[in-house]
This record gives C-alpha cells, sequence and structure tokens, in this order.
C-alpha cells in the first residue's frame, strides 16, 4: 500500500494530478446533480419519464430549443447554493494550499477551487481551462493552478456539458484539448477525490480509459464509496483505497491536510536510490517504453458483461502462448544442406536441421535475426508483434526468448505507411515511424531515439500487415520502400514483417537475408495451454494469485478444452487462435459453442451490440432506440465501403460519419441525420469497440476478420430486391485476395445463418460460371467457387451445384493450360471438401522383361511381373494405418524400426499436422523408411496381398518403360507435367495433379517430383542405405529424371519424403 510520504515524492517530481468529483462539492454543501434535477422547474422535465436525471432534462430541453434556458436555470441554483456559504470550503482551501500541486481536473461546474485560491494569503494564481482557446493561452508559471473544467464552469453558462451529444460533439470541437487530457491519463498518477468507486459513471469513465489502452500508471482514490469486499478488484485494475494506519479510508480534509505535511517537511538530501534503467537503453527511451508497454499490453475484451463489470483487463504476456512456425525455405538454402549422393558424411543431426518442421518462434528468433512471417486472418501474427514489442520493452528477452540482447521496438503497420505514401511518395520509414507515433498521442519527439538505435544497431523493427494494403502497385510501393529502408539499417539490427499467405506472393519481400515462416495452426496442446493461461491471468486478476484461484483455473481450463474437444466443427475454430479467443469469451459466458465460422461471428457481433446498448443505456445518450438489426444496416455497408474505398482498412471520422449518414438521412431531417451519425460513430466506437482509433482523426474495424464479415453482409444487403445483385455486388473486386474473405462469408451467411440455400446456391453458381478477366487469373473462379463450400457442405446448397462444383475443381486441377498455382489450390479445395478418386488405391501391371535402366543405359530384366500403385501414398490413405493403432501394433514393424519407434516415440508423420502438407490428396510426407515399411505390412495383412516398397529396379522400369524415357513421359522436361523447383510452388500437390505426366507405357502417375519415394534397395556396399527416387518439389527437373538415384539413412523423416506400394502380382 502506498503511503503519502511515497505520494509527495511523486507531486513534488510532478507526476501527480487530483481528478475531483462530485463528492467534493458536496462535502462544501452544494446539490448534487440528483438534487439539482428535483430542483428544477416542472417545465424543463420530460414528462414522460418519472425522475428524470439531469441528462434526461438536457436531452429533453435539446429536442424543445430550450437549452440555453436550462443552462441559465442550473447556473441560477448553484450560485444560488454557492452564495449561501458562509466561507470557503475547508477541503478546497487545503487542497489550494498545496503548492506543489499545479494540476487538477474537475468534473464540477462550480467554482470553489477557483474561491479558495482567491481566499489565501497571499492568494494563489489559477487558471481554468474550458476549451482548446483556454489550452492554449495558459500560463507557465509552475506557481499556477491550471484547473482543467471537464463539464465547463459556473463562469460560463454556455460551456456546460451535460448531454449525450454534448460529450459526443466536445473532442471533435476541442481535440487539442482532449489530447492533452489523453497524455495526463497516460503520464500522470490520478488521485481521485471525492468519487464513488461503486458508481456506474466512474467505473465507465475507467473503462473507456482502458478500452482505449489508455492505462494510467497508477490511480489512488480518497475517501470513496464502495464495498470493502470490492476493494481488491479495484486493486487488481492499478486503482488503490488510500487508507490511514487503520486501513480507514481518508477523508478529503484529512487527506490533503496529512498530504501539507508531507510536502512541507524537509527533504533528506541523502541520495535517493531509485530504479536504475539499463545502461544499453538510454534515459531518453524510458518515457517510449513506458508509453508503448501501457499501449500494447492490456488486451480488451469487448463485449463480455462479466469481464466489464469486474473490470479485469488481461495481459499479452500473461496470455500468449508460444507460436510454432515452418519456414518457407528458398531454394538455394535448400541446396547448400540438401545431402546429395555424392558421398559426403554428414551427420544425421545437420542433415535434419534441413528439414522444414515447424520450429517455435524464439528458436527460430535465435537462429535468424529478420523474418517474414506469414499467417491466415487470426492467425497470431499482430499479438506476436505487440508480444515482442512488450518483452523488449520490458527489457525481458533473456528471460522470455532467451535472446540475449536489449532492443528499442518499434512497432508500426504497414497499411497506415501506404496511406501517409498516397500524400507524399517519398516518405522514408525514418520520418514515418516517429511521425505515426506522433498521432497516437505520443507527444514525445521519436526521430532522434530512432535514429540512434538504428545507427547503433540496437533496435527492433515490427512492420505489421503488409497485406493490408490491397492494391498490388501499392504493396509494390510499400515493399520497394521498406526493403529499402531495410537494406540501409539491417545491421545488427532485427526487422520482423507480417502478411496474410493469399496475396503475398503477388509482392512478396525477397531481401536475400530475411526468412520466411508461416504460422501453423493451434494443436490441441497449444489450445490446452491456451485456456489454462486464459483462466490462469482471468483469476489472478479477478482474485489473486492464491492456491483457490489456481486450482479453479485449472478447472475451468479442463471444461473449456473438453468443450472444444467434443465437436469436431469447434475444434477446427480453435485451431485458430483468433477464433479460440471468441470460443474463450463465449465460453466464459457459459453459452454454447458455436461449430461454424460464420456462426462465432455472428455470435460475437451480437454480444457486442448487445453489451453497446446496455452500456449506452447506462451512460444514458440520446441515440433513441437501436436494435441489432438496425446497427447491422448501418455498420454492414459501412463495412462494405470502406473495404472497397479506404482498402488499408482507415478513413477519416468526417469520411465515416458522411457514410452513416446515409442510413439516418431516410428517417431524419438532414441536420439532425448529421448529428445521429455524429453520436453513431462516437457510441459504436466507445461503446461496441467494432471502430477502433487507428491515427489521428482516423478509425478502423475492430480487426480485419470481422470488416469481412460486416462487409459480406453488406453484399446480403444489397440484394434485399434481387438476390442476384450479391454477385454483381463483388464482381468488381471478386478475384482480388482480399476480397476472398469478404465472398466466402457471403455464401455461408446466406446458406448457414439466413438459411437461403437457393440464394446461396445462386451466389456460388455465379461465381462457377463467371470468367475471370484477366489471362492469369483463369480458374480462380472455380476455387473460389469451392472454397465457399467448405464451411458450407452438401448439406447447405442445391445437389446439382455440389456436384458441378467438384467436376469443374477436378478439371481444372489437371489443365494442362492453368496455371500450377491455382491448379494446385483447387486440388487442395477439392480435398478439403472430401472428394476421393475411384482409382486412388488402383494398382498397375508391369509385365516382366528387359528395359534400358540408369544414365548409362545399361538394359536390366524384370524377371517377374509386378504391380505398382498408380498415386504415391497419400494422407487419406495413410489416416486408416493410423487409426489402426498402426504406430503401437509392433508386428507390422521390423525390429530395428520397432526400435526406433518406441525410442522416438513417434505417433504419427512427423508433418501430419501442418497445414501446408496434410491435405487429403496430398503424399503423406515426413515418413521414414521404417513407417513406409511398416504400412506395406499393414496393408499386406488387411488385404491378404503381397504389398511391400518397390525395388529401384522396379521404380525405374514403371517410370521410363521398356525404352528409356528420361522422364515418365518422354525425352525433355515440361514443367506443367511435374511439381519440381520449375513450378515455384514450394510445396507438395495432389497425387492426381499430373495427368499429363504419367508414365507413357503404363500410365503411373506422379512418379517425377512431388515426393522422393523409399524403395526397398540398398544404394551401395559402403552406402548400405535405402534409395529413394523421383526427385521432390524442391529440387529442379535434373533431380526428376527416372534414372537419378540418392540415398539416405532410413531414420529420416524430412518434408520431401513419401513413398508408394508395389506388390508381387498374382493371377
Amino acid at each position: 500500500m502506498a503511503d503519502l510520504k511515497t505520494i509527495a515524492a511523486e507531486i513534488r517530481r510532478g507526476e501527480v494530478v487530483f481528478l475531483l468529483g462530485a463528492g467534493m462539492s458536496k462535502s462544501a454543501g452544494l446539490p448534487t446533480a440528483a438534487e439539482l434535477a428535483e430542483q428544477l422547474p416542472a417545465d424543463f422535465k420530460p414528462p414522460d419519464i418519472e425522475r428524470p436525471t439531469l441528462v434526461d432534462i438536457s436531452d429533453f430541453c435539446d429536442a424543445e430549443h430550450r437549452r440555453g434556458q436550462l443552462n441559465t436555470e442550473i447556473r441560477r441554483l448553484i450560485k444560488a447554493a454557492q452564495d449561501r456559504l458562509t466561507e470557503p470550503s475547508s477541503a478546497h482551501l487545503a487542497l489550494a494550499r498545496l503548492k506543489d500541486v499545479n494540476l487538477v481536473i474537475t468534473t464540477n461546474w462550480d467554482t470553489l477551487l477557483e474561491e479558495a485560491c482567491d481566499a489565501l494569503t497571499p492568494k494563489r494564481d489559477f487558471y481554468p481551462i474550458i476549451t482548446d482557446a483556454d489550452l492554449e493561452g495558459r500560463p507557465k508559471t509552475p506557481e499556477t493552478l491550471n484547473i482543467f473544467k471537464l463539464h465547463g464552469t459556473l463562469d460560463s453558462a454556455s460551456s456546460f456539458i451535460l448531454s449525450g451529444d454534448d460529450f459526443a460533439r466536445f473532442p471533435h470541437d476541442h481535440p487539442n484539448f482532449w489530447r492533452r487530457l489523453e497524455n495526463i491519463f497516460i503520464d500522470q498518477t490520478i488521485i481521485l477525490v471525492g468519487y464513488g468507486l461503486g458508481d456506474e459513471n466512474v467505473r465507465r469513465a475507467y473503462n473507456d480509459v482502458r478500452i482505449e489502452r489508455r492505462v494510467p500508471r497508477q490511480v489512488y482514490a480518497v475517501n470513496p464509496h464502495v464495498i470493502k469486499s470490492r476493494m481488491g478488484l479495484w486493486r487488481n485494475q492499478n486503482v488503490e483505497v488510500l487508507c490511514d494506519a487503520e486501513s480507514k479510508p481518508y477523508g478529503a480534509l484529512t487527506f490533503f491536510t496529512e498530504l501539507e505535511k508531507h510536502l512541507t517537511a524537509p527533504v533528506s538530501v541523502m541520495p535517493v536510490i531509485e530504479t536504475v534503467p539499463s545502461p544499453t537503453i538510454p534515459l531518453a527511451a524510458q518515457r517510449y517504453l513506458s508509453y508503448l508497454i501501457d499501449l500494447l499490453r492490456p488486451l480488451t475484451f469487448q463485449g463480455i458483461v462479466q469481464l466489464e463489470r469486474a473490470m479485469v483487463t488481461l495481459d499479452v504476456d500473461d496470455l500468449y502462448v508460444h507460436l510454432y512456425a515452418a519456414p518457407e525455405m528458398p531454394r538455394a538454402e535448400m541446396l547448400e544442406q540438401f545431402p546429395l549422393q555424392r558421398g559426403a558424411q554428414i551427420e544425421e543431426q545437420l542433415r535434419e536441421r534441413a528439414a522444414s518442421e515447424p520450429q517455435r518462434i524464439d528458436e527460430i528468433l535465435k537462429r535468424h535475426k529478420s523474418l517474414v512471417i506469414l499467417g491466415n486472418p487470426g492467425g497470431g501474427k499482430t499479438t506476436l508483434l505487440r508480444y515482442l514489442a512488450v518483452i523488449f520493452a520490458q527489457v525481458l528477452a533473456e528471460e522470455k526468448l532467451g535472446l540475449k540482447e536489449q532492443r528499442v521496438p518499434f512497432l508500426v503497420p504497414l497499411a497506415a505507411y501506404n496511406v501517409e505514401l498516397r500524400r507524399n511518395p517519398d516518405l522514408d520509414l525514418l520520418e514515418f515511424i516517429p511521425q505515426w507515433w506522433r498521432t497516437e498521442t505520443m507527444t514525445y519527439n521519436l526521430t532522434p531515439l530512432l535514429q540512434e538505435q538504428l545507427a547503433s544497431g540496437t533496435a527492433l523493427i515490427l512492420l505489421d500487415g503488409l497485406d493490408e494494403v490491397f492494391e498490388s502497385a501499392e504493396r509494390q510501393r510499400v515493399v520497394a520502400r521498406v526493403k529499402a529502408f531495410y537494406e540501409k539499417w539491417k545491421k545488427d539490427n532485427r526487422f520482423i514483417i507480417t502478411s496474410r499467405i493469399i496475396g503475398y506472393r503477388d509482392a512478396p519481400f525477397d531481401a536475400a537475408d530475411v526468412a520466411h515462416f508461416t504460422l501453423q495452426n493451434f494443436t490441441a496442446d497449444e489450445i490446452h495451454w491456451f485456456a489454462h493461461n486464459w483462466w490462469a491471468a482471468y483469476l489472478r486478476k479477478a482474485r489473486g494469485d492464491t492456491p483457490a484461484a489456481r486450482e479453479e483455473a485449472k478447472n475451468e481450463a479442463e471444461r473449456l478444452t473438453t468443450a472444444i474437444s467434443r465437436d469436431p466443427g469447434v475444434q477446427a475454430l480453435a485451431t485458430n487462435p483468433l477464433l479460440l479467443t471468441i470460443l474463450a469469451l463465449i465460453h466464459y459466458e457459459g453459452k454454447e459453442l458455436p461449430q461454424k465460422r460464420v456462426e462465432l461471428y455472428e455470435l460475437y457481433v451480437k454480444t457486442l451490440i448487445t453489451s453497446w446498448s446496455r452500456r449506452r443505456t447506462l451512460a444514458r445518450e440520446a441515440l433513441g432506440s437501436l436494435e441489432e438489426v438496425e446497427a447491422i444496416k448501418i455498420l454492414a455497408p459501412l463495412a462494405l465501403w470502406m473495404h472497397r474505398e479506404h482498402p488499408a482498412g482507415t478513413a477519416k471520422r468526417e469520411e465515416i460519419e458522411k457514410q452513416v449518414q446515409d442510413y439516418y438521412t431516410q428517417k431524419l431531417p438532414p441536420d439532425d441525420a448529421v448529428s445521429a451519425a455524429r453520436s453513431f460513430v462516437d457510441s459504436v466506437r466507445k461503446y461496441a469497440g467494432l471502430l477502433v482509433e487507428r491515427g489521428e482523426n482516423a478509425y478502423g474495424f475492430l480487426h480485419l476478420t470481422f470488416e469481412e464479415y460486416l462487409a459480406a453482409r453488406g453484399a446480403v444487403f444489397a440484394g434485399q430486391v434481387a438476390r442476384a445483385e450479391i454477385f454483381e455486388t463483388l464482381h468488381p473486386q471478386l478475384y482480388l485476395p482480399a476480397w476472398r474473405e469478404v465472398a466466402r462469408l457471403t455464401a455461408e451467411y446466406l446458406s448457414l445463418i439466413s438459411k437461403e440455400e437457393a440464394t446461396a446456391s445462386l451466389f456460388i453458381r455465379q461465381i462457377l460460371e463467371d470468367t475471370p478477366p484477366q489471362k492469369d487469373e483463369r480458374g480462380k473462379n472455380v476455387v473460389l467457387a469451392g472454397a465457399c463450400l467448405l464451411n458450407i457442405g452438401a448439406a447447405g446448397v442445391e445437389k446439382k451445384l455440389w456436384e458441378d462444383c467438384l467436376t469443374a475443381l477436378y478439371q481444372t486441377m489437371i489443365a494442362y493450360h492453368i496455371p500450377a498455382a491455382t491448379r494446385r489450390d483447387a486440388g487442395l479445395v477439392l480435398g478439403e471438401l472430401g472428394w476421393l478418386p475411384d482409382d486412388l488405391d488402383e494398382m498397375v501391371r508391369i509385365p516382366a522383361g528387359k528395359f534400358l535402366y540408369s544414365d548409362k543405359d545399361q538394359t536390366q530384366e524384370i524377371r517377374q511381373p509386378f504391380e505398382i500403385a498408380k498415386y504415391p501414398v497419400t494422407n487419406a490413405q495413410f489416416k486408416n494405418f493410423i487409426r489402426a493403432e498402426g504406430y503401437s501394433t509392433e508386428r507390422w514393424w521390423s525390429k530395428e524400426g520397432w526400435q526406433v519407434c518406441q525410442q522416438k516415440r513417434w505417433t504419427e508423420p512427423r508433418y501430419w499436422d501442418d497445414s501446408r502438407f496434410n491435405n487429403p490428396l496430398q503424399p503423406v510426407v515426413g515418413v521414414s523408411w521404417y513407417e513406409a515399411e511398416a504400412y506395406c505390412n499393414w496393408l499386406k495383412e488387411q488385404t491378404g496381398k503381397s504389398f511391400r516398397l518397390p525395388t529401384e529396379q522396379e521404380w525405374e522400369r514403371a517410370a521410363r518403360g521398356r525404352n528409356g524415357n528420361i522422364y515418365p513421359w518422354g525425352k525433355e522436361f515440361d514443367a506443367r507435367r511435374a511439381n519440381t523447383s520449375e513450378s515455384d510452388l514450394n510445396a507438395t500437390t495432389p497425387v492426381l495433379m499430373y495427368p499429363d505426366g504419367k508414365s507413357a507405357e503404363d500410365a503411373v502417375i506422379d512418379l517425377a517430383g512431388n515426393v522422393w519415394e523409399w524403395t526397398a534397395s540398398l544404394y551401395s556396399r559402403n552406402e548400405p542405405y535405402p534409395v529413394l527416387r523421383g526427385g521432390s518439389f524442391y529440387l529442379d527437373a535434373i533431380d526428376a529424371r527416372c534414372a537419378y538415384r540418392f540415398w539416405i539413412y532410413p531414420v529420416y523423416r524430412l518434408v520431401y519424403y513419401g513413398f508408394r506400394c508395389a506388390r508381387t502380382f498374382s493371377s
């Protein structure tokens, strides 16, 4: 608990501001707002409200155009009460005597503090501040008491701030006043005097500060009216009730009197030991770092009533679960590490390191100085950057990340940079970063600090959301500018850039020394840890770090993970960090967890709007009744407009209000529509949280995901009269990556929420039958139509549409003339929809006989006919082996293989949970030779047929035919027939994607490229290890030749290793 001596020291340093509430005036004998309302004449009061508040009366008088009369009457009543006082208020006199206090904020209209200053001998100078003009003219002398009059002052009746419209208009009319106030809350310790902590207005005001992430570093309360049992909740929020030695809250007069004793006592000349910043972080950085922590550390959970009521803020470093990311290795790096057959005896550990296995972010940071982090919507990219910024700002990089370095972090959104580049194409990031932070109410000039850190190689540059620069030309410009900045300052500094996966390759950040990683979905273990962190953080904040709270957190986390694991649909949602967060919030409210993402968005937005209405009611804002449907009718077209006209995700408040006016103009006179639009924007930002401030007078939606969802709702609204118009609304942007999710969510909303199966089918069919405008977009309409079905399923659309989509996806996947990336996307969607080819298990008969073998065209003979699988073993097929408990059944394994399996605790292929490689139609990868052998033995037992791995002679005969083709299809390489590095896909493809790459004689598919295939043969006497054949997606055409052979240790489970089965032919 803080003592008065500590507070006095803070006051001397100019770090304290007093905030006076109604209790301060009431203690002097003035009426409260409720008492003023009772004293007003009846003709000022709305006739339909039995006991109107002062706000109700003000709203009524606004509507009656009698606001000026009301203000005059209020002024008369307060002045009369103030004139009846025979002497100045003792508490106000005691406060005025505190010479070290030069800033007071008051919500009271009276002038008791001003009169107290005049009553002192000698008089104390004071200066009331009510508007921007007052702020600019204030005296700079430290002895003057600056009095911020938040609600106006008795000396000027026209300045009273009382109605909902007053509150909405004031920040707009007096932005400098408002910004100065925000800085006070950031920089200063706040002492509340005359406030009731149980008062909903006080709690709402504190929450508003917290929601804006403007968390004061400490708040003290003097003599609050609060139930003792709730004091703990306030302490958990940096709010402490000041008490004397007997733990009784101070009265205002006693507090000021006792505080004066400490302020007037001689100051010790002994040196004061204070916390010394790290010597490698300059003193100039401390204010910035403190601000950054206050801004980025708290996570707010809008719309969750219980969390708002308890006023619990959870911190990003409490909730954070270490993400895993898989490297997108450039081909040059792969070739450097790839073990070739030319004999280099490289240790197993070094070879394993070449694998494209997911790694924890902290481990990645130890190996790579600069990164591009790719991820799906809501995949945790921005949260990761916030976490890193907070950890480095707290000088905890070694403790939390294992990095023995200290850096000053600078986090900026690239979408905001793009907006500024439109105005100033020559704007360098060195200029923009400080400029962006200044617009975020940080008055400290960061330019010298940024330059110093860059020059000394101790900066951490965090650039968020390259994908949120939607226009391709603009993204290329941003990439070029960022790359120039990186090349100039990369020495010793760290750079981390984030982007969504979709669309990134159109304008990649391709600096040679920057590693690319893709964030992975949460696994079951990570979902468990998130649930544990969530409940532990909440209960620790709400109830303290007690054994009972820890036990309850454990139990609640188990309840959440059990609820998630109970339903496959919910499980799929929970792998995404953003959706898992929302699931946790909804589960906290005791609601049933939705199975589909559009249902989840719908429920969450409903919750936000419900909370908004509740909070607006408590605030008594005069906007009138606004139901959920009406709110969506405003927000949905706004989101659609924002997504189309402001792809950076931000727009000026004036533009947003203009869009909202379109709704109100249909219902209200023009002037009233303008006022209603202004109030709506302010309310939806403050109380629903769907709009957030993203710069000076600029706003955007809470998260891009919710903008996309509401934009989809906007498209549905656009087709209210004619449903075919839904497609026409989206068509101009349909094939831009930024609109993919909008189209999908539109289809999902129509089918799953509106239950309009026919309309959803019509919309998807219009996409399916459309012709993309650009030649290189061929097939993208089919991929998008198929993607629209992923979360809907066959039951949500017409049967004929479902069948037509599957057919079109298959034809697109195998089409020779369509770009390889689009073909792959079509195949992956086909696999996700559950389609499997009828011939997936087909075996192809290869007759006995002579054939040309190896690069030297030696003649060899296959003495016995055999059969080889038409395709490599897919994930869909290998899944049956796992389900049959293949990893725990010893009889299917060789002795050596079983020993390795047990030692390494294998339970599935290495990349089984990696979304880049686990589509049902992709070949299974990350399997050792032992696993391939075990699969064949299991299949042999299941079918009674002699399944095994092919010998390398059998494999080459199946690939080359009898006449020695160089590639399965002929003599010349053709990149459209195989997945090699020439295709630049950087991942495996569905096994049936290249029918034109089949072996010429026997029509065996996918023998060239895609994955190396294990065989039953050993390489040589000197290298007695299994041979692999066929090349892979990581290597080029020379390795995909039929004669090319390669060896590796049988224990290896790399991302480009798969296999296919063979069996001895039996008539």
